[in-house]
């Protein structure tokens, strides 16, 4: 009985390790951005300011600020509430504004987070909202831990969050001083995959309701925290929940096994999916409103058929919305995560042809295992290879949309590439042989197992370090001065700060005067009239349109 107590305390030591390392790494690679390594030692002060606080990687984030400073001071996320009851934005738009309804979870996690931290110890409003990515990455990569390791063992579980929280593109955009919303996206993602999958796996209808409703509200959750493309992410998972229930219903209706239990389970799990569908669509309808799908709807068709006169659209220029090639154009880069100075490929984006391949040797380890006959190991194995091949191939598509959607593809790329490789190490057999009197070389399968996890995430480890210590912050003392300067000798409260695009979110943060242009739009004639202003070699005629406008 203590050898049996002794290795359960092993194996459980074991689990804590690797799930104490996915959360290191995870941190560990974003922080030489915090660390200012990209800038020599010199210009470093250039980038903080007089409290010694680095200014944000990404002038979006300012906005979130701005957000977050209204509902504190307010208990909303605008200026004020218009005359038909709508969330106002004061400050952007100029004289008019526009709308600041807009998805509140950032800023309302944000709030919560500091009053929690804040009863243990003094840090500042900036520090949370400085270090919350980091923070949110960290949680992605045990999530993906967790869900893999129900799948596979502790070890396909570290190499899958690792390979996901560490994605490059992943990590580009959550890295210290990117308070935006993407920092949530990945981690909605798992949830998803995991609480469907947890809902398809029950054998009870209390359990089913009750994974069924953490479904829903995962659903709503996405909603909240990011863009209304999060209801197709939900859809994918939900059609390959249809495709493995259809599957298994014709298995079983002609195939050699005759259960009559099990087909009627199956149609029960049918007829539930499709009930917990339709609490999801009616939960949203109550929540977001019809708009909600009707915009979603009108994005789609847009993108489908072309899009806005390119004339009248900046996102043309927009680097994350611009389609990436499959694969670079050297061979010899084929197997990296990052190219510096090169954009993203889709290749280079989810690992390398490595990783790649090792998430079609996990697509077909599964596929292989949910052929042999009913072992409870291999009893899920069809469901995860819908749904999984589903996720591959819609975000395989949605790559055509901007390179922003490759990190979605890094989902069901690391969580296969960790499962093949929970399978493939040494290692893992040992962890489930209970023979304790069969002698193993234990110390050598510990090293071939490491070898196997390290060789797998190296690459895009050292691709997220290498991007992390070359960033810089947008803005720096020369913004700041230039808005002390505004707020000092703009006396008219009217006055207004005309500027390009995403620096408007600093200059309306900053400034205390609204702008003319912001971000929050970029197919409307002001974009375009703003451009040829500032671009202009004739100042009389730049001068003279800007008064008009």
């Amino acid at each position: 009985m203590k050898g049996i107590h002794k290795k359960v305390r092993c194996r459980k030591a074991v689990t804590y390790f690797c799930a104490l390392l996915v959360l290191l790494l995870a941190v560990t690679v974003r922080l030489p951005a915090a660390f200012l390594n990209g800038v020599a030692d010199k210009y470093k002060s250039d980038y903080r300011d007089d409290r010694g606080q680095t200014y944000f990687t990404e002038v979006d984030s300012y906005y979130h600020v701005r957000l977050t400073e209204n509902f504190l001071k307010n208990g909303i996320v605008g200026d004020e509430i218009s005359e038909d009851g709508k969330l106002w934005d004061t400050r952007s738009y100029a004289p008019e504004g526009r709308s600041a309804e807009y998805q509140p979870g950032i800023v309302w996690l944000t709030v919560f987070i500091w009053r929690i931290v804040n009863l243990l110890f003094g840090v500042s409003l900036h520090t949370v909202e400085f270090y919350l990515s980091v923070m949110m990455s960290a949680i992605t990569g045990l999530a993906v831990f967790i869900l893999v390791r129900s799948i596979s063992n502790d070890f396909g579980g570290v190499v899958a969050g690792v390979l996901t929280s560490c994605a490059t593109t992943f990590v580009e955009r959550t890295l210290p001083g990117r308070y935006d919303t993407d920092m949530f996206v990945i981690l909605m993602d798992v949830l998803l995959i995991f609480t469907f999958t947890e809902m398809l796996k029950s054998c009870s209808v209390r359990g089913y309701l009750l994974r069924g409703a953490s479904f829903v509200l995962t659903v709503i959750a996405y909603s909240m925290f990011w863009s209304r493309y999060s209801l197709l992410l939900a859809g994918l998972t939900a059609v390959g929940g249809f495709i493995y229930l259809i599957i298994s219903l014709l298995v079983l209706a002609f195939g050699g096994n005759k259960g009559k239990t099990e087909f009627t389970v199956k149609k029960t799990q049918l007829f539930s999916l499709c009930t917990v569908l339709l609490l999801t669509v009616a939960a949203l309808l109550l929540i977001k409103g019809p708009s909600y799908f009707g915009k979603l709807f009108e994005s789609l068709y847009s993108g489908f058929s072309g899009g806005q006169d390119a004339g009248l659209d900046v996102y043309v220029s927009v680097v994350e919305l611009e389609t990436p090639p499959w694969v670079p154009d050297r061979f010899a880069h084929w197997f990296l995560s990052y190219v510096p100075g090169k954009g993203f490929t889709v290749l280079n984006g989810v690992g390398g042809l490595a990783i790649v391949l090792l998430c079609v040797g996990g697509l077909t380890f599964l596929f292989c295992r949910s052929c042999r006959p009913k072992e409870m190991p291999c009893r899920w194995d069809l469901m995860y290879v819908c749904i999984l091949g589903v996720w591959l191939m819609g975000c395989l598509l949605a790559t055509r949309r901007g390179v922003r959607f490759i990190e979605h593809l890094c989902v069901p790329v690391g969580i296969l590439a960790g499962i093949f490789v929970g399978w493939l190490v040494p290692g893992a057999k040992h962890e489930s042989n209970d023979q304790g009197n069969k002698k193993t070389n234990g110390f050598l399968d510990l090293l071939l197992t490491i070898m196997i996890c390290g060789a797998a995430v190296s690459v895009p480890v050292y691709g997220s370090f290498r991007i992390s210590s070359s960033v810089c912050p947008s803005i720096t003392d020369a913004s700041e001065k230039a808005m002390a300067w505004i707020r000092e000798n703009a006396n008219d409260p009217d006055a207004i700060v005309a500027s390009w695009w995403d620096m408007g979110y600093y200059y309306e943060s900053a400034s205390g005067h609204p702008t003319f242009w912001d971000g929050g739009s970029q197919t409307e004639m002001r974009a375009l009239l703003l451009s040829k202003i500032l671009t202009s070699h004739n100042p009389e005629l730049s001068q003279k349109t800007l008064k008009m406008m």
